[in-house]
């Protein structure tokens, strides 16, 4: 299944956020190192896709969508855990870039989960496992930081 590209990932996180955004290809994110797992199912319930981010890029995004200051977002990074508030923000934003899948696969697909890597229901982990398709970017908000997202799907 197709999956979006970089400038697809960052035009539409440029618009989300209202501050300048890049995504480029990066290494992949292990899912080990993962901090959340995004899981998108189509409308009978199935995973089809899965978004991974890494604790900085959820950090950093959540607190550039309310324009929360990137002391915070690095405050969290360092303690290892997210505040309530920017992980509301960033549970939003992964809602938001089910667009983002949709689009590249030409699926409805909803978001349907954000739990940590191994939370995710079997279906889900059976995706992380074994992708039939993957990308991961390195993704950097201006004023916040940078971060890593991947999606993975069947």
């Amino acid at each position: 299944m197709p999956l979006p590209n970089a400038d697809t990932v960052a035009r539409n996180l440029r618009d989300l956020l209202s501050k300048p955004v890049t995504a480029k290809p990066g290494p992949a994110l292990p899912v080990a190192s993962a901090a959340y797992a995004a899981v998108y199912a189509d409308d009978a319930g199935a995973p089809q896709a899965v978004g991974l981010a890494d604790l900085p890029f959820s950090a950093h995004v959540g607190a550039a969508l309310a324009m929360i200051p990137a002391a915070i977002a690095t405050e969290c990074v360092q303690r290892k855990k997210l505040e309530d508030s920017l992980r509301e923000n960033f549970d939003e934003i992964v809602n938001i870039l089910a667009g983002v899948v949709n689009v590249a696969t030409g699926k409805h697909l909803k978001l349907v989960a954000v739990v940590a890597p191994g939370a995710a229901a079997p279906e889900a982990q059976a995706i992380m496992k074994k992708p039939a398709a993957r990308v991961d970017f390195d993704v950097n908000v201006q004023g916040y930081g940078a971060g890593k997202l991947s999606f993975l799907s069947t």
